[in-house]
């Protein structure tokens, strides 16, 4: 079955995507321009999430595909699985970083 106005959706994306840009930009002017937001990025927290984020990038979908499952399987909860795959994903980020990254 054919779509009545085919280029809608495409329009559609093509405007979802310049407001995500624009709100990434706004973020980004936020906190150049704001000390207290530019303060808050200085915490402990997101130094963690900074130093791990390459070791994070490069294990997040294992534990997606691996671990998610089952654990959707065993608790039929989106939250727990999500949950599980997230600490699974940064235990072994912060392993990497720590053993791998570091010493180099």
């Amino acid at each position: 079955m054919a779509e009545p106005f085919p280029w809608f959706q495409a329009e559609m994306k093509y405007i979802c995507l310049q407001l995500e840009a624009m709100g990434a930009a706004g973020i980004i002017l936020a906190c150049v321009s704001f000390r207290k937001i530019a303060g808050g990025l200085d915490s402990k927290p997101f130094e963690f999430i900074g130093k791990t984020s390459y070791s994070f990038y490069l294990v997040h979908m294992l534990y997606q595909f691996t671990a998610g499952p089952r654990v959707y399987q065993m608790t039929h909860s989106w939250v727990l699985t999500w949950l599980t795959a997230l600490t699974l994903s940064y235990a072994t980020a912060w392993l990497m970083y720590r053993f791998i990254e570091k010493p180099m």
